[in-house]
Protein backbone atom coordinates (compact mmCIF):
# COMPACT_ATOMS: atom_id res chain seq x y z
CA UNK A 1 0.00 0.00 0.00
CA UNK A 2 1.21 3.27 -0.94
CA UNK A 3 0.88 6.13 1.53
CA UNK A 4 -0.37 9.68 0.57
CA UNK A 5 2.35 12.07 1.60
CA UNK A 6 -0.52 15.17 1.35
CA UNK A 7 -2.77 13.63 3.48
CA UNK A 8 -0.27 11.65 6.61
CA UNK A 9 0.45 15.23 6.78
CA UNK A 10 -3.10 17.06 6.75
CA UNK A 11 -3.45 14.27 9.86
CA UNK A 12 -0.48 15.60 11.11
CA UNK A 13 -0.80 19.23 11.30
CA UNK A 14 -4.83 18.61 12.09
CA UNK A 15 -3.27 16.99 15.64
CA UNK A 16 -0.62 19.44 16.36
CA UNK A 17 -3.31 22.66 16.13
CA UNK A 18 -5.32 20.93 18.43
CA UNK A 19 -2.67 20.51 20.47
CA UNK A 20 -1.21 24.29 19.78
CA UNK A 21 -5.05 25.33 20.29
CA UNK A 22 -5.24 23.48 23.93
CA UNK A 23 -1.55 25.42 25.07
CA UNK A 24 -2.53 28.50 23.75
CA UNK A 25 -5.71 27.83 25.57
CA UNK A 26 -3.94 26.78 29.06
CA UNK A 27 -1.48 29.94 28.52
CA UNK A 28 -4.62 32.16 28.21
CA UNK A 29 -5.99 31.02 31.80
CA UNK A 30 -2.55 31.53 33.37
CA UNK A 31 -2.54 35.23 32.40
CA UNK A 32 -5.72 35.74 33.82
CA UNK A 33 -4.95 33.86 37.03
CA UNK A 34 -2.16 35.99 36.86
CA UNK A 35 -3.72 39.06 36.69
CA UNK A 36 -5.81 38.29 38.97
CA UNK A 37 -3.42 37.16 41.52
CA UNK A 38 -1.92 40.65 40.66
CA UNK A 39 -5.10 42.90 41.45
CA UNK A 40 -5.65 41.25 44.87
CA UNK A 41 -2.15 41.93 45.86
CA UNK A 42 -2.02 45.27 45.21
CA UNK A 43 -5.45 45.39 47.07
CA UNK A 44 -3.79 44.02 50.02
CA UNK A 45 -1.09 46.63 49.60
CA UNK A 46 -3.19 49.38 49.34
CA UNK A 47 -4.72 48.05 52.60
CA UNK A 48 -2.03 47.58 54.53
CA UNK A 49 -0.09 50.88 52.97
CA UNK A 50 -3.22 52.90 53.76
CA UNK A 51 -1.18 54.86 56.29
CA UNK A 52 1.62 55.62 54.05
CA UNK A 53 -0.60 56.47 51.50
CA UNK A 54 -2.48 59.06 53.35
CA UNK A 55 0.97 60.41 55.12
CA UNK A 56 2.04 60.96 51.48
CA UNK A 57 -1.14 62.54 51.06
CA UNK A 58 -0.61 65.29 53.80
CA UNK A 59 2.67 66.22 52.61
CA UNK A 60 1.77 67.31 49.29
CA UNK A 61 1.38 64.31 46.77
CA UNK A 62 -1.52 64.46 44.96
CA UNK A 63 -3.99 61.51 44.57
CA UNK A 64 -2.96 60.86 41.10
CA UNK A 65 0.74 60.67 41.88
CA UNK A 66 -0.30 58.07 44.84
CA UNK A 67 -2.20 56.33 42.05
CA UNK A 68 0.47 56.33 39.86
CA UNK A 69 2.98 54.89 42.00
CA UNK A 70 0.46 51.86 42.80
CA UNK A 71 0.27 51.48 38.82
CA UNK A 72 4.04 51.97 38.47
CA UNK A 73 4.40 49.09 41.02
CA UNK A 74 1.87 47.06 39.02
CA UNK A 75 4.08 47.86 35.72
CA UNK A 76 7.55 46.54 37.23
CA UNK A 77 5.59 43.71 38.65
CA UNK A 78 4.19 42.99 35.20
CA UNK A 79 7.19 43.11 33.59
CA UNK A 80 10.06 41.16 35.96
CA UNK A 81 7.17 38.34 35.27
CA UNK A 82 7.30 38.61 31.20
CA UNK A 83 11.68 38.90 32.03
CA UNK A 84 11.06 35.68 34.49
CA UNK A 85 8.63 33.85 31.70
CA UNK A 86 10.84 34.58 28.78
CA UNK A 87 13.97 33.34 30.83
CA UNK A 88 12.34 30.29 31.83
CA UNK A 89 11.54 29.22 28.46
CA UNK A 90 14.86 30.11 26.95
CA UNK A 91 16.79 27.84 29.92
CA UNK A 92 14.40 25.09 29.52
CA UNK A 93 14.82 25.27 26.18
CA UNK A 94 18.53 25.26 26.64
CA UNK A 95 17.97 22.44 28.72
CA UNK A 96 15.79 20.12 27.10
CA UNK A 97 17.31 20.78 23.60
CA UNK A 98 19.70 17.09 23.81
CA UNK A 99 16.89 15.16 24.93
CA UNK A 100 14.63 16.39 22.43
CA UNK A 101 17.15 15.76 19.49
CA UNK A 102 18.16 12.20 20.73
CA UNK A 103 14.45 10.68 22.07
CA UNK A 104 12.44 12.27 19.66
CA UNK A 105 13.97 13.88 16.49
CA UNK A 106 12.81 17.15 17.56
CA UNK A 107 15.05 19.77 16.92
CA UNK A 108 14.28 22.98 18.30
CA UNK A 109 16.30 26.26 17.59
CA UNK A 110 16.37 29.11 20.19
CA UNK A 111 15.09 32.73 19.00
CA UNK A 112 15.56 35.66 21.12
CA UNK A 113 11.76 36.59 20.92
CA UNK A 114 9.71 35.52 18.80
CA UNK A 115 7.38 37.93 16.82
CA UNK A 116 4.30 35.51 17.47
CA UNK A 117 4.73 36.36 21.07
CA UNK A 118 5.20 39.84 21.39
CA UNK A 119 1.47 40.59 20.48
CA UNK A 120 0.71 37.90 23.67
CA UNK A 121 3.32 39.66 25.75
CA UNK A 122 1.72 42.91 24.68
CA UNK A 123 -1.80 41.99 25.65
CA UNK A 124 -0.76 40.90 29.21
CA UNK A 125 1.05 43.94 30.08
CA UNK A 126 -1.84 46.23 28.82
CA UNK A 127 -4.09 43.96 30.77
CA UNK A 128 -2.24 44.20 34.08
CA UNK A 129 -2.25 48.05 33.61
CA UNK A 130 -5.66 48.39 33.05
CA UNK A 131 -6.21 46.12 36.36
CA UNK A 132 -4.04 47.83 38.36
CA UNK A 133 -6.20 50.96 37.99
CA UNK A 134 -8.73 48.98 40.62
CA UNK A 135 -6.61 48.97 43.30
CA UNK A 136 -5.42 52.86 42.06
CA UNK A 137 -8.80 54.14 41.58
CA UNK A 138 -9.58 52.27 45.58
CA UNK A 139 -6.33 54.69 47.13
CA UNK A 140 -7.90 57.34 44.83
CA UNK A 141 -11.26 57.40 46.97
CA UNK A 142 -10.11 56.94 50.74
CA UNK A 143 -10.20 60.16 52.34
CA UNK A 144 -7.33 61.45 53.62
CA UNK A 145 -8.34 61.75 57.35
CA UNK A 146 -9.17 57.48 56.99
CA UNK A 147 -5.42 56.75 56.89
CA UNK A 148 -4.44 59.35 59.45
CA UNK A 149 -6.85 57.94 62.15
CA UNK A 150 -5.32 55.43 64.83
CA UNK A 151 -6.82 52.59 64.91
CA UNK A 152 -7.10 50.66 67.74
Amino acid sequence: MAVMPARAFQQLWSTVSVVERSLVIIGVLVSLAGVIALVATLLATVNERRREMALLRSVGASPLKVAGLIVGEAAMISLTSVMVALASVYSGELLWRETLVSRFGLRIDPVPIATADLPWIAVFLIAAGLVSMIPAAVSYRRSLSDGLLVRT
